[in-house]
């Protein structure tokens, strides 16, 4: 059996990564939402921002469950392969990968708050 090669370091990396692209997703949608007179912009870009958010912490969460961190320990042919620290591993990375997930969201909306109080006159400032 190989050894899992993604480590928790690895997960909270990816995670940083992920929350950069999603913030820059943001900051593009919020920039390209036209301004419309009766005020529906605001509430657009309030919307796209949560979503966002939203999404972020999704994809982070999706892509590490199944696609990064491998399962192959749950496919053995017998318990004697099954390692106690391989076993424990893959908890660890299950574990990191629901903490990061969570985090991306959180740091997500504390940048978009002291970004949108700092812009407060600009079409970012709609997003609080």
């Amino acid at each position: 059996m190989s050894s899992l090669s993604i480590t928790t370091g690895d997960i909270y990396v990816m995670s940083i990564i992920f929350l950069m692209v999603f913030f820059g997703l943001a900051l593009v949608t919020a920039f390209l939402t036209p301004d419309r007179p009766s005020g529906t912009d605001k509430s657009t870009r309030r919307i796209w921002f949560w979503v966002l958010a939203v999404a972020s912490g999704i994809f982070n969460y999706a892509y590490f469950s199944f696609v990064a961190i491998p399962d192959s320990w749950a496919k053995l042919t017998s318990i004697a392969q099954a390692m106690p620290a391989n076993i424990q591993a893959y908890a660890d990375l299950n574990a990191a990968n629901v903490w990061a997930s969570i985090c991306v969201v959180i740091v997500f909306i504390f940048i978009g708050f002291i970004v949108s109080r700092c812009a407060s006159r600009t079409k970012l400032g709609s997003w609080f």
